[in-house]
């Protein structure tokens, strides 16, 4: 299927509506063709026309393009049903940019919650005819999403957020849903509507089940001064939150970790327990491992302070435990260092330590605290070489911080291009749900279940992160883990390797 997207711009303005095109074709695996044309050009054979910033006109999808880029605020609309059928689009209240609606005051198929709004819906271009009138900046508002434009803002305004939703949007329940598979959904059924031909896509939720990545980030090998006191600090905040909050049992809970946690000894090297607790399921997990590198005084006084305190070069048994994953079939990355985010030097000399010390081709990585700028850290990994990152999430939300429960090739601002470095969403961690979140295992379960079944519904494939030291008795969330790979098993959900993965998005050379 050919589809055009006509308008009065260049294409050299309209960069990130390509991307956005492409992103699309690489999430439904549709064989669809997007071709820009301006609006005097010539007319081509074509199976739909997109009128994208021109008059509206029959027989095509009309999409206004709105000049205002302020990204603050949002409103929600809910989707008629007898003009969107696909069942993932009831009850969704789906997000539009306010900055992003146009001024036609008009009836139409998504209706929005607030009084106070009444122009962003979609209607029907006419009676007895397939067009259809969008009455907000529909490929704007889905890259404000997948191009990470209120994590950009914030980075000029404010500086780097480094994986913090606090910072960004205070409504971390946004976060809850990946609405760039929405979107897709309703691009999807415009263009069936208005071309009367279906796309076909290959990888429906009817067909296929969805993917999980398993990751262990290894922090810590045994307790360190450090490493204590920023435990302890969790632990105190969490038990005062939850003695505010009169939930009695979670503080016996936080006082008895806080006990544990000075007067006990615990084995950190838990990977037999985790390679022997994966084997029945067959989880193909990966190990992202810190390697130590050398620093100036004012960066080595930062890694002092929050990258992990071992060496791999220097700790025999913590190697031996890492080459017997490598022979069980697990994948090894890089956790690279808390001053690495912004520079190619540094991961690069990461990347090629640790494989000459494990004799390993690391291929991916995950930044240590999720350290992480929008404008540079992709860039900075893919001039390291790194095939893929499972980083840009948040460390204090679970969900979707890019809108999408599918891996994808970020957006360079830049150079208006699409990244050389495969994003594969982070969607759950450990200690987003338990330290951050302070919620007991019950919640803590209930609420990673919700987000799964979101990348179920799509047939997505995301990354589940847990720290190795978490199976011992001083966090004891071995069991929450145990509990959501079995629910995953149960649903249809199958675990993917890394091979697997690099496979799937032809990035094996």
């Amino acid at each position: 299927m050919t589809i055009f997207i006509q308008t009065s711009d260049d294409a050299q303005d309209l960069k990130y509506v390509a991307f956005i095109c492409e992103t699309f074709k690489h999430v439904t695996k549709t064989a669809v063709e997007f071709r820009f044309r301006k609006e005097n050009d010539p007319i081509e054979s074509q199976d739909c026309l997109i009128n994208y910033g021109l008059p509206p006109k029959e027989g095509c999808i009309n999409i206004p393009r709105v000049r205002s880029r302020m990204q603050e605020g949002y409103c929600y609309g809910k989707c008629d049903s007898s003009f969107f059928t696909d069942a993932r689009l009831s009850d969704t209240a789906l997000p539009v940019y306010r900055q992003l609606l146009s001024n036609q005051q008009v009836r139409g198929s998504v209706v929005f919650s607030e009084a106070s709004t009444k122009a962003p819906l979609i209607s029907s271009a006419g009676s007895g005819t397939k067009g259809i009138n969008v009455h907000f900046d529909f490929f704007y508002n889905i890259f404000c999403f997948l191009g990470n434009i209120p994590d950009i803002a914030f980075e000029e305004k404010h500086g780097i957020a480094h994986s913090y939703a606090k910072f960004i949007r205070r409504d971390q329940a946004f976060y809850g849903k990946p609405w760039v598979n929405y979107f897709f959904i309703i691009f999807q059924s415009l263009i069936e509507a208005v071309s009367g031909k279906s796309l076909d896509c290959q990888k429906s939720p009817r067909r296929l089940g969805f993917q999980v990545l398993m990751m262990y980030d290894v922090d810590a090998i045994r307790k360190t001064p450090i490493m204590q006191a920023k435990q302890l600090l969790f632990i105190v905040i969490n038990l005062f939150r939850s003695l505010f909050e009169m939930d009695f049992k979670k503080s016996r809970e936080e006082g008895k970790r806080f006990f544990r946690f000075i007067f006990f000894r615990c084995n950190y090297l838990c990977f037999e327990v985790i390679a022997s607790g994966e084997e029945s399921l067959k989880v193909p997990s990966i190990f992202n491992i810190y390697q130590k590198i050398r620093y100036g005084r004012i960066k080595k006084i930062k890694s002092l302070i929050f990258d992990p305190a071992y060496d791999i070069s220097k700790e025999a048994v913590l190697k031996d435990s890492i080459k017997m994953l490598i022979r069980k079939g697990k994948g090894i990355g890089l956790h690279s260092g808390y001053n690495s985010y912004a520079s190619s030097g540094e991961l690069l000399l990461q990347k090629s330590m640790l494989s000459r010390t494990l004799n390993y081709s690391v291929r991916g990585l995950r930044q240590h605290w999720l350290r992480f700028s929008v404008k540079n850290t992709w860039k900075a990994q893919e001039e390291a070489g790194f095939l893929y990152d499972a980083s840009f999430g948040f460390n204090d939300a679970i969900g979707f911080r890019s809108g999408l429960a599918h891996p994808y090739f970020p957006y360079s601002h830049e150079e208006g291009r699409s990244y050389r470095i495969l994003e594969v969403p982070p969607v759950l961690m450990d200690s987003t749900l338990m330290h951050y979140g302070n919620r007991t295992e019950e919640s803590a379960f209930t609420e990673a279940v919700c987000v799964l079944k979101e990348v179920k519904k799509f047939a997505g494939t995301c990354v589940m992160v847990w720290h190795q030291e978490s199976f011992c008795r001083d966090y004891g969330w071995g069991n929450l883990l145990k509990r959501i790979l079995g629910w995953v098993a149960d649903s249809g959900g199958s675990f993917i390797s890394e091979q697997e993965l690099l496979s799937q998005y032809n990035l094996l050379h």
